[in-house]
Parts: C-alpha cells; sequence; structure tokens
C-alpha cells in the first residue's frame, strides 16, 4: 500500500492567526483530528491537533484550580 491510496486530497489548513475556536469547529466539522498551519506561500509551519488542543485546555484548568487554592481529592483532603 502507498500513501497516495490512502492519503486526504482536499486537505483543510489553517493560518497562525486563525482563532483556535473556528479550528475546532472545522475539525468537528469535517471529523478530522488535526490541520496543517500554513503561511501567505501556503507553507507548512506547523500542526494543530485534537490532542494538543485537550491537553492545553486541561492544563489550563488545572492552573486556574491551583491558583484558586489547589486541587481537591475524592476523600476531601487537599492535594499539595
Amino acid at each position: 500500500m502507498k500513501v497516495k491510496e490512502i492519503m486526504t486530497t482536499n486537505v483543510k489548513t489553517a493560518k497562525a492567526d486563525t482563532p483556535v475556536r473556528d479550528i475546532v469547529e472545522v475539525m468537528c466539522f469535517n471529523k478530522i483530528s488535526g490541520l496543517p498551519v500554513v503561511d501567505d506561500s501556503n507553507n507548512v509551519v506547523g500542526v494543530v491537533s485534537e490532542k494538543t488542543y485537550y491537553v492545553k485546555c486541561f492544563l489550563t484548568f488545572l492552573r486556574l484550580r491551583v491558583r484558586r487554592g489547589g486541587l481537591i481529592s475524592k476523600n476531601g483532603k487537599r492535594l499539595q
């Protein structure tokens, strides 16, 4: 099997200044898990993925929880 047999040919792309909300919407609507990020000449400069987005959101959530006084475990004890 060759890559050309399984690759996507109508590739959706994003620009670096595209709002994250728009990228998530494109990925959800098209049922894809990532997009290449291109510059004005359509050269790939990076990739944004569903996994990266979710990890970033989760880490942001954890940082906010810690700043508010820490995380609480299921038994009610504060985690350090």
